[in-house]
């Protein structure tokens, strides 16, 4: 938690949820992805950034990654972020918070990546944190199930 410290301490609560939901849908997106390291998400990251840059801005330009296995991945990451509410509405948070919670993101990935001690540091980190994030949740009361 140390680690990411730096780069969720400037952002605002709402962001700073978005920044740890983000890691949770990573190590869910790592755990289907084995050829995923830091380089590889940092790369899918800074895309996706650039891409909600420029929607702020008022156009419509999907970035490319550099890589095309990165590609896939701004796709996964994008995903993290849609969502329906009960009435089946698209709902997604606000460009300028997507946008934050990104640029952190990416500084924390660029940090880790300089650091070199392992390529999947970064990940590493973010599935610790999703774990102590789940542990941290109240429990959900469990079904019970009765036979006649």
């Amino acid at each position: 938690m140390r680690q990411l410290a730096p780069y969720f301490q400037q952002l605002s609560d709402e962001q700073s949820r978005l920044f740890f939901i983000t890691l949770v849908g990573i190590t869910a997106i790592h755990s289907r992805r084995t050829d995923l390291d830091d380089r590889l998400l940092v790369q899918a990251v800074a895309a996706f950034r650039k891409t909600v840059e420029t929607r702020g801005r008022g156009i419509l330009y999907d970035h490319q990654a550099e890589d095309l296995r990165a590609q896939g991945l701004v796709h996964d990451l994008r995903a993290l972020y849609e969502a329906r509410d009960e009435a089946g509405n698209a709902t997604a948070p606000d460009d300028r918070d997507l946008l934050a919670v990104l640029q952190s993101l990416e500084s924390a990935l660029g940090e880790s990546i300089r650091g070199g001690a392992d390529s999947r540091a970064f990940l590493a980190t973010a599935a610790r944190v999703a774990a102590w994030l789940g542990a941290a949740s109240p429990a959900r009361p469990r079904a019970v199930i009765v036979e006649p």
